[in-house]
């Protein structure tokens, strides 16, 4: 809301305060201009609003048309809404968008509004009058229509990523003239030729065809990346309606744009592909004749599902192992204690894998171990060995070998302390009794 004091007698605002009675001009956030009409649509071109106060960004806009001028809340709220508007561009960018499904010969009036993120809408734009044009007498046609409205007079709309294209068309769906939409970037390209067929599977001919970024994650089939975005295809009867099932005869061309920069670099084939809810991922067979150039990839489609560009990756290399590090610990031990064998083992391949690990000892398998790695995973394996004979032992564990030895139990030390010590008590019995049959002779 703006306020001009500086028009006001200095009564009004005396004292620091406006008294009186004054006007209050509310500012308007949009300017809204007709810029084109056909027989049944109209360009409407504005900038992208810039945020005062306290607003956040805007977020979404609220489109409007009706018969009379939209200037007040309450005719606003009875006018038709436009569907499908895409988000506003930041703030003074150029905006456009084309309203279809109009009467042709009348009089359209159109308003706008904008929302921010917490729910607070811009004030009411103005409200531009658009005329569709009119059926011209002699024409050629039926009742002084023209002859190409006789014979089409139906208009199929694309809407690529918010900027449309027009073509009219017959009763039966057949496209009048060659239909070319792009995006506005002029990224993606979507070409419908003279005489294809557009038909629901209802039997009616859509209105408006939708390609815009899908809102559902689509995960890629293995070994497969996806290079920028998921895009959906929608196929309406009227811009209000439900999306349909779409049949196209002959097929139409689909081209899509990525940046070469985000291609892998064990890339080996970039294509467009099509999601089918029953098979997954599936490639788009390519425009024949065609050859894309570097940074466009293309496509024939005859049905409208998810889309996107999928870059099919090299096969990884299989599962390879290596195993290294044969650690034995100790490597001179007695019977009763344990020996440790350890080995490394690695993937060095490109896939997860299993490998079977054995351990042998003197020639004979002593455990057998599976392991699964990752590609890259290394784990150490280790083994416990107990209860040899005296002697040298021989151990293998995947071409590696290393030795140990198990040694008698201290040549029989324990076992001659024992029989040292009853020697030893026995002399010591002797002596005494001898010392004592002595004194008793005396």
């Amino acid at each position: 809301m703006a306020v001009l004091p500086c028009l006001l007698p200095g009564s009004t605002y005396a004292a620091g305060e406006l008294k009186g009675k004054f006007s209050v001009v509310h500012s308007r956030v949009i300017d809204l201009t007709v810029e084109s009409t056909t027989y049944t649509s109209a360009t409407l071109i504005w900038t992208s609003p810039r945020t005062s106060g306290n607003r956040g960004p805007w977020v979404q806009y609220d489109l409007r048309y009706a018969r009379t001028a939209i200037n007040t809340e309450a005719r606003w709220q009875a006018a038709t809404p436009v569907a499908g508007l895409p988000p506003p561009q930041p703030p003074g960018t150029p905006e456009r968008t084309t309203v279809i499904g109009l009467d042709p010969c009348t009089n359209y009036f159109f308003a706008i509004k904008a929302v921010d993120a917490q729910g607070r809408w811009s004030n009411l734009s103005n409200s531009p009058l658009g005329r569709t044009l009119c059926y011209t007498e002699g024409g050629g046609g039926i009742g002084g229509l023209p002859a190409a409205y006789t014979a089409y007079p139906l208009t199929l709309s694309v809407n690529m990523l918010g900027r449309v294209a027009s073509a009219r068309v017959s009763s039966e769906g057949e496209l009048a003239s060659t239909l070319v939409a792009k995006d506005p970037s002029e990224k993606h390209t979507f070409e419908l030729d003279k005489g294809t067929k557009v038909v629901l599977a209802e039997g009616r001919v859509p209105e408006l065809l939708k390609f815009s970024e899908a809102s559902v994650a689509l995960p890629p089939p293995e070994n497969t990346v996806v290079l920028g975005k998921v895009y959906q295809f929608e196929a309406f009867a009227t811009a209000l309606s439900p999306p349909s099932p779409v049949n196209i005869s002959p097929s139409a061309r689909l081209l899509l744009s990525y940046e070469p920069e985000q291609v892998p670099e064990n890339a080996v084939e970039i294509s467009i592909a099509y999601y089918d809810a029953e098979k997954g991922w599936q490639m788009l067979e390519p425009v024949p004749g065609a050859v894309a150039e570097v940074g466009k990839v293309h496509g024939v489609v005859s049905h409208f599902t998810p889309f996107a560009i999928m870059a099919r990756l090299a096969e990884p290399a299989p599962a390879s192992f290596q195993v290294t590090r044969l650690v034995i610990e100790p490597t001179r031990v007695r019977q009763e204690e344990e020996v440790t064998v350890s080995v490394e083992v690695a993937n060095t391949g490109g896939r997860t894998g299993e490998y079977r690990l054995v351990l042998t000892v003197d020639g004979e398998v002593r455990e057998v171990r599976t392991l699964t790695l990752d590609p890259g995973a290394v784990k150490m394996v280790s083994f416990t060995l107990k209860g040899y004979m005296p002697g040298w032992h021989t151990v293998e564990v995947a071409g590696l070998t290393g030795q140990f030895e198990v040694v008698e139990e201290a040549v029989g030390v324990s076992r001659w302390w024992w029989l040292a010590a009853v020697v030893l008590c026995a002399v010591i019995v002797l002596v005494i009794y001898r010392v004592a049959r002595r004194k008793a002779a005396r």
